[in-house]
């Protein structure tokens, strides 16, 4: 934590607690917050995009 700043002990208060609810489906830790669906479908959305690159990377190779 030296990079912003604070000490340990500021650290450790900021990041302290957390945990995952499973009423809002978050995880929490700190003053981060991770709403599970819509991590899973940004997820997807990446694995989409990645699969649609490769394809576009194995068509110009193969009109090369």
């Amino acid at each position: 934590m030296r990079d912003f700043n604070i000490d340990v002990y500021e650290a450790a208060a900021m990041y302290w607690g957390g945990g995952y609810d499973p009423i809002t489906e978050e995880v929490r830790e700190g003053p981060f917050v991770i709403v599970i669906p819509a991590a899973l479908e940004a997820a997807k959305g990446l694995q989409r995009a990645i699969y649609a690159a490769r394809q576009a990377v194995d068509r110009h190779r193969a009109s090369s």
